[in-house]
């Protein structure tokens, strides 16, 4: 099943949240049979996985779509079938489809799509493992005072975004072209989420795009409003990051992808059946819960892709086309 986000372009403040976990189609654990036949044979048909020791580097600083990730260590998902995650923070100057692609770098990796069909052009041997969310919660916004309601609006004005070919300043700079808007007439600033609030207020940018819980902050708090939906513009059901791993070390150990996907979607079941408490594990790792419950899947094909091809060269950040069904690992 698809797991759905909702992505939105909001005026003078712009926040782009993943909150507590809704997945669709992850499996949950084979219930245990009664009686000791059932047992015996549920026991005997359980896979059997190797210890393993991963670590992930992450994108950002910690964010409530990573609860699936959380909700599976805290739950102890990852330790049934084998594995001791560590999870690398993101955020800064952390280029995460830079560091994945080393040679000694992490065993999985998220990455903005954009980011890794550009590595994947220069030579990366990146694949994709899975994706985090078959629609992203984007909006751009903007500051209340900047007078934005339509693409037209942006000639001009100062825009934030988290980072720059990220997959929201991609999408973003297509749809301002598919309406007609020159890109050289907008000027793009990158903006880390929690500072696009105090980004607004100061008049450092008139707009930004944005994930949540940061874009529910910033309209609640008056700052700034919403302006469109521009990924649905262009598209329904986008994927917005996804793991990566290196090609070579994914075929040598496929066992391990294969448990680190099934303790996911073990922590993302947890999440929507638990979602009280899944807010509580946004509190502590996020200091806060995010508003909006969005849903994710970790399914993944070469078609999900091609959105982010055909943009990536309609915007000029890819030089030549990339075959997007070699990026999917099988």
């Amino acid at each position: 099943m698809r797991r759905s986000h909702r992505f939105m372009a909001l005026a003078g403040t712009a926040t782009l949240a993943l909150a507590a976990c809704t997945p669709s189609g992850s499996g949950s654990p084979a219930a245990s049979t009664a009686g000791s036949a059932g047992e015996s044979a549920a026991e005997s048909a359980a896979p059997s996985y190797e210890p393993a020791s991963v670590k992930l580097q992450l994108q950002w600083l910690d964010q409530s779509q990573f609860s699936g990730y959380y909700a599976a260590e805290a739950q102890g998902y990852y330790k049934e079938v084998g594995l001791t995650v560590e999870f690398l923070p993101g955020g800064g100057t952390i280029s995460p489809q830079e560091v994945g692609s080393q040679p000694n770098g992490p065993e999985f990796t998220i990455a903005w799509v954009p980011k890794v069909l550009q590595a994947r052009e220069a030579g990366s041997d990146l694949v994709q493992i899975a994706q985090m969310a078959q629609r992203a919660p984007t909006l751009s916004v903007s500051w209340k005072n900047a007078n934005i309601t339509k693409p037209e609006d942006f000639k001009g004005k100062k825009v934030g975004v988290p980072g720059l070919n990220s997959m929201l300043h991609v999408m973003f700079q297509k749809w301002l072209l598919d309406n007609k808007v020159p890109l050289n007439q907008v000027t793009m600033i990158e903006a880390p989420f929690p500072q696009m609030n105090d980004m607004l207020k100061g008049g450092t940018i008139d707009a930004a795009v944005a994930i949540e819980p940061f874009r529910a902050r910033i309209v609640s708090g008056n700052t700034g409003y919403r302006v469109a939906d521009y990924v649905t513009d262009i598209q329904d059901n986008v994927l917005a990051a996804f793991w990566m791993a290196k090609a070579d070390w994914a075929k040598a150990n496929p066992q391990v992808v294969k448990a680190y996907r099934e303790a996911y979607d073990e922590g993302l079941d947890w999440c929507v059946k638990n979602p009280e408490e899944a807010k509580q594990l946004q509190v502590k790792y996020l200091g806060f819960p995010s508003p909006v419950i969005p849903s994710y899947s970790s399914a993944i094909n070469a078609k999900d892709l091609e959105i982010f091809e055909q943009a990536g060269r309609q915007v000029g950040m890819l030089r030549q086309p990339v075959d997007v069904s070699k990026l999917v690992w099988k």
